[in-house]
């Protein structure tokens, strides 16, 4: 089965990277026995990868002591960022169920989240009771972890090869008014972007708006209704929700975040050896300098959606693709090992 047939069923980020590599003219198609996984080969060698090349973010010059740790356990995660310098959100623990949960914490709004996990499923933000954080970690289930609310936008920082790419605003969806259609006719005109796929489409990195339940409680909280009709220039925000199947942009903010940020973003990378590094961090400001007043850094992902910075809908798109393919050529020798007839 050729890459071309499969296509539509792979995700953005991986088909960016796809995408670059044959225009590169290489040759990709999926493994006949692992699923999941590609193979890349010139002609005579080649290499393997899934999702993104992660494996390569490895060297042998790693000397930290990070080679081994499972950076998706949020824990640890959060423990390397600190060692390197990067302000986190308070950590309260983490808890093995809901009813372990018991005393009061001495601060509010709260977050909880499971211990694993991506997308921000799962993740309850916002609680300002006991009784709120117990009932959002009952839902979770098992191996809740609790941290400080951090108030602000949701950004999406880029790092790839120890150099910074690019950083997005990741918002929830809105709608804005032009005087004369109402807030449901407005998502059906925003959902005719070709850019928005269906909610579960995997193709695609937006996806379209629905006017759920949870849009309509959030409408009822600002006094609005779908049929209520918006004033012109009136931004209507359509939930809190910064999942991609809730609908929500990519809004490019490359330029604007502050050269502090990027330049202990491009530092954490080099002394991690990580290749490719999605940063989520929390602000109300990214211009302003790296400070635990101004902001905080949730988690990093070394596999992350390259796509929501590569192919942004609001502002301009910053390849990632292309710098990991410059280094994969860079280091040909090293990453290229395997012979064309034993894939």
């Amino acid at each position: 089965m050729s890459i071309q047939q499969i296509k539509h069923k792979l995700p953005m980020r991986e088909w960016f990277i796809i995408q670059e590599g044959l225009e590169r003219g290489y040759t990709i198609h999926p493994h006949k026995e692992k699923g999941g996984v590609f193979i890349v080969s010139d002609g005579s060698v080649g290499f393997e990868f899934k999702r993104i090349p992660g494996f390569l973010s490895w060297s042998s010059g790693d000397t930290d002591g990070t080679k081994n740790i499972d950076f998706s356990y949020k824990q640890h995660n959060v423990a390397i960022m600190e060692k390197y310098g990067l302000p986190t959100p308070k950590d309260y623990g983490v808890f093995e169920k809901a009813e372990d949960i018991t005393d009061e914490f001495p601060h509010y709004p709260l977050v909880v989240k499971p211990t694993y996990g991506s997308l921000s499923r799962g993740v309850y933000t916002n609680l300002n009771s006991l009784d709120e954080v117990q009932k959002k970690a009952g839902a979770i289930g098992e191996n809740i972890k609790v941290e400080q609310f951090v108030e602000g936008l949701h950004f999406r920082i880029l790092v790839v090869d120890g150099l910074y790419i690019g950083c997005v605003e990741r918002r929830p969806a809105q709608v804005v008014g032009d005087g004369k259609k109402t807030i449901q006719e407005l998502v059906v005109l925003s959902n005719k972007d070709e850019i928005r796929g269906g909610t579960f489409e995997t193709h695609t990195t937006n996806h379209v708006i629905e006017v759920n339940q949870s849009v309509i409680e959030s409408l009822s909280r600002r006094g609005y209704t779908p049929c209520t009709v918006p004033e012109e220039g009136e931004i209507v925000p359509l939930g809190e929700s910064i999942t991609a199947t809730s609908g929500a942009d990519y809004v490019d903010h490359t330029d604007a975040l502050n050269r502090g940020i990027r330049e202990a973003c491009e530092r954490f990378a080099k002394a991690t050896n990580l290749l490719v590094i999605g940063f989520d961090y929390i602000s109300k400001d990214v211009t302003l300098p790296l400070s635990p007043t101004h902001g905080a850094f949730n988690e990093f992902n070394q596999t992350p959606y390259i796509d929501l910075v590569e192919n942004c809908n609001i502002g301009e798109k910053h390849s990632a693709s292309k710098p990991m393919w410059d280094y994969i050529e860079k280091n040909k020798k090293e990453i290229f090992t395997k012979e064309h007839s034993s894939f």
